[in-house]
């Protein structure tokens, strides 16, 4: 783990108003937030302008997939909002991830997409992939690599054998993360937890993660800067102890 803060917030809410209020409890806890397709179509491009003028790196998880011009259209668009980091599904396909890359030019920085949390080995089969999870994640990581993808999104669960398999040369970010294994309830927007495979904080950090994206156990708390605070010093803890 670099990065001294390695959380990235889920600003998976209903609007701006609800978003703005939520980093204010959290007084400067987090430095980077995760807008997602749902609070981006409701807000559009000014809210990202507005979070990167007050400082916030942001990583616009839009998962591209399509040709490879329309791809590299919305990287430029990326670009000249200041985008961070951007999502793009590997199974894209090697000619969008290259032309991804070289139009990024490494600003922003792409984070490919490998097997979404929400699946398992079956549902896996449902859209006729017949590999297991872990083995569609590391043919997908591995085809990241070809391409210079400089990050990938795959659950806790195949951190640690990816950061094997590519040898630390990409950096891992981990969604899926919960305080406990067993919680299975949205209560924020009123659903079935959908997440299939999932992980605490440590043992994401343990894995290999290199980046955690935090948002129900954060968005659902009582008090949400308590419940950051309680994550980053048991991370600081771990990596002290290293």
């Amino acid at each position: 783990m670099k990065d001294k803060n390695p959380i990235i917030l889920a600003l998976d809410v209903r609007d701006l108003k609800t978003g703005l209020n939520l980093l204010e409890k959290l007084d400067g806890l987090v430095q980077k937030v995760k807008v997602g397709p749902g609070l981006f179509l409701k807000e559009g491009p000014l809210l990202l302008r507005y979070l990167h003028e007050k400082g916030f790196q942001i990583f616009l998880d839009l998962k591209l997939h399509d040709i490879p011009n329309t791809v590299s259209l919305a990287v430029q668009s990326a670009q000249k909002l200041g985008v961070w980091m951007l999502s793009i599904h590997l199974s894209g396909g090697e000619k969008m991830l290259n032309q991804a890359v070289k139009t990024a030019s490494g600003s922003p920085l792409l984070a490919g997409i490998t097997v979404l949390t929400s699946f398992d080995d079956q549902e896996l089969k449902t859209i006729g992939v017949s590999s297991s999870v872990a083995k569609q994640t590391e043919f997908l990581g591995k085809l990241a690599e070809k391409t210079g993808i400089q990050a990938i999104v795959a659950s806790p669960l195949e951190a640690s054998f990816l950061k094997k398999e590519l040898g630390g040369k990409i950096m891992i970010i981990t969604p899926g993360i919960r305080l406990l294994t067993d919680r299975r309830l949205d209560s924020v927007h009123g659903l079935p937890d959908d997440q299939a495979r999932i992980s605490t904080p440590l043992k994401a950090v343990q894995a290999g993660a290199d980046y955690l994206v935090i948002g129900r156990p954060v968005l659902e708390a009582s008090d949400p800067k308590a419940v950051l605070i309680s994550i980053l010093d048991g991370i600081r803890s771990m990596e002290t102890l290293k």
